[in-house]
């Protein structure tokens, strides 16, 4: 019962952030269409951009004005774009069209990263000039209500007619952006509706850290824990990244975004490997891999604190190289869980292309490869709207695979015996099953691997690892049809079937053990050097001990008249080997 309402809840659980996730979703596409629209109106009120590079000295307004009118060194900007290259100033010179007199306007740079902007307006007639100063630099509360740290209210013009404005721009590292111009109540609504979406985003992955974080409590689950922190690193990495709430949530903490995201982004990514390792340790056909994943998880958050003893383009080049290993091995992991058929680690990783995607032209478009588009400071929160359900649904697939692995392991445990048991420990258990069950006859094998007895050429050339995986692999296969076993020697394997009566139940034991010994390619073992040889007799507790039925086994599998044989059946009262039964033909001999 408290496992059903354990399950129930999960399930809750899972179908309130999928709910949550579709209602948020559901809004992007009317957003989509009102930034489509937004930018072609903003086209509209835009004739023309240019732009030009200030020699040395000749960084002013004046300066910049004689060289448009000029013409001299101004370059005519397609698609109302602006690109500045590290600590180089811009300055750009944009014409607007009549249509953009009559109303308040809003001008904005989008990009999240610029440190100084300032807006430049000639003196209309009978009026003073306007200069404004945005970015990361200027003070907190001049930006608390829009998208972007450069946004310029314009004033209607004094007068109809186009009109010119200058924008100067200076940025630490490389920025591409446009020059997003649209009415002062429409960016208000935009600016409204994007803080909504990335408010709603932030909630629910902090809702699943909490939910998360109790589970990992709970059940003691590492990949919980794992999931909690890449939930909540993620979500806060996105706040700083975006600039949301920057007024009133973190102002204390504006001049160290960068730094504070660059560390988040860092946690998030490596949670999120440690994640995807959770699901392939058990994979038996990749056993590296899960390795390969341990060690990117740690490496990235240690990537991420270095990178706060250096300066800003050295911490934008790191944040980069963490963004590339998170998708490539992201990617990897797609590939590698679907061609093994995982499907814990397909659920995993089912919503992290949707993030990857985001996050690579979130990434391309900070950097400056890209220009930034509006559209990109919530393409990544709603991808992780979709990555969250997933991930629960994966998490919860992972549950039940381990609770089936601890169930296995107890039964192995029960059956083979605690890891070191000694010789005369086994031979007690073994000879405490066959007394109890004294009334019904038993059946005692002994596996011997000659291949893999200590010291033979052939074992020293193996891989230690996998020879151990290989003779553990015999032993869960052996316990898993419902016998006793043990490790007798290093290569040897003693089992006891209880309550076997017929022949033809011993017969297929042993046809399913040698084929189980045959698949030691999965360990990187050639099946011609493992020399399977397995002997068996009827064992009564009551008539013999087992490490006297053990001796009888192990000498006939020495003597040499017997060597050719792979299987030896024994009467282990007589210690006399009881010759095989002729093969039945499939055409009667004559007479």
């Amino acid at each position: 019962m408290i496992a059903m309402w354990r399950a129930c809840g999960l399930s809750w659980m899972l179908a309130a952030l999928a709910t949550l996730s579709l209602a948020s979703l559901a809004l992007m596409p009317a957003h989509a269409h009102a930034q489509a629209e937004a930018r072609n109106e903003g086209a509209a009120f835009i004739d023309a951009v240019r732009a030009w590079s200030p020699p040395p000295g000749q960084d002013n307004l004046e300066a910049a004005r004689a060289a448009f009118d000029s013409g001299a060194g101004a370059v005519a900007i397609a698609g109302n774009e602006f690109q500045v290259s590290p600590n180089r100033p811009a300055w750009y010179a944009i014409t607007l069209g009549e249509a953009a007199s009559a109303q308040p306007l809003t001008l904005d740079l989008t990009h999240p990263s610029i440190r100084s902007a300032s807006l430049h307006v000639p003196a209309p007639p009978g009026g003073a000039p306007l200069e404004v100063k945005r970015g990361r630099d200027a003070p907190v509360q001049d930006r608390a209500n829009a998208r972007f740290p450069a946004s310029f209210e314009l004033p209607p013009a004094g007068s109809a007619g186009p009109r010119t404005v200058y924008v100067r721009v200076v940025n630490a590292v490389p920025a591409r952006g446009r020059f997003l111009l649209q009415p002062q109540v429409n960016a208000e609504g935009a600016a409204g509706t994007t803080r909504l979406l990335q408010g709603g985003s932030l909630v629910i992955s902090l809702l699943a850290a909490l939910f998360a974080t109790w589970r990992a409590v709970r059940m003691r689950s590492a990949a919980w824990a794992f999931f909690a922190v890449m939930c909540a690193t993620a979500g806060l990495a996105r706040i700083f990244i975006a600039g949301f709430a920057e007024s009133w949530l973190w102002p204390a903490l504006s001049p160290y975004r960068g730094q504070v995201a660059t560390s988040l982004a860092s946690f998030a990514v490596g949670s999120t490997l440690l994640l995807f390792r959770s699901a392939f340790m058990l994979e038996v056909r990749a056993p590296m891999y899960s390795r390969a994943l341990l060690v990117m998880g740690l490496a990235c958050p240690v990537l991420g604190l270095t990178a706060l003893l250096f300066k800003l383009p050295v911490q934008q080049a790191l944040t980069q190289v963490i963004a590339a290993i998170a998708i490539v091995m992201g990617l990897s992991s797609i590939v590698l869980a679907w061609r093994t058929a995982n499907r814990v680690a397909l659920w995993l990783l089912g919503g992290f292309g949707p993030v990857a995607v985001g996050a690579t032209l979130t990434t391309l478009g900070t950097a400056g490869a890209l220009a930034y588009e509006p559209w990109m400071l919530l393409v990544t929160p709603l991808a992780s709207l979709i990555e969250i359900p997933m991930n629960v649904r994966g998490l919860q697939l992972l549950e039940r695979r381990r609770a089936a692995v601890r169930m296995h392991r107890a039964k192995v445990a029960q059956g083979a015996g605690p890891a070191g048991e000694t010789r005369p420990a086994l031979a007690a258990r073994l000879m405490q099953a066959g007394t109890a069950t004294s009334h019904a006859p038993s059946t005692l094998m002994l596996l011997r691997f000659e291949g893999l007895a200590p010291g033979t050429a052939t074992l020293r050339e193996m891989d230690a690892v996998n020879v151990e995986r290989y003779l553990n692999s015999i032993l869960e296969f052996a316990v898993h049809a419902g016998n006793l076993t043990g490790r007798w020697s290093f290569h040897e394997l003693p089992l006891l079937r209880i309550h076997q009566q017929s022949t033809s139940g011993v017969s297929g034991l042993l046809t399913a053990l040698f084929a189980q010994g045959l698949r030691s390619d999965s360990y990187e073992i050639k099946a011609r050097d493992v020399s399977l040889r397995i002997a068996y007799g009827r064992f009564d507790g009551r008539e013999m001990p087992v490490a006297e039925a053990m001796a009888s086994l192990c000498a006939a599998l020495d003597d040499r008249a017997h060597a050719g044989q792979r299987r030896i059946e024994l009467d282990l009262k007589t210690r006399r080997v009881i010759p095989p039964a002729p093969r039945a033909t499939a055409f009667p001999s004559p007479g």
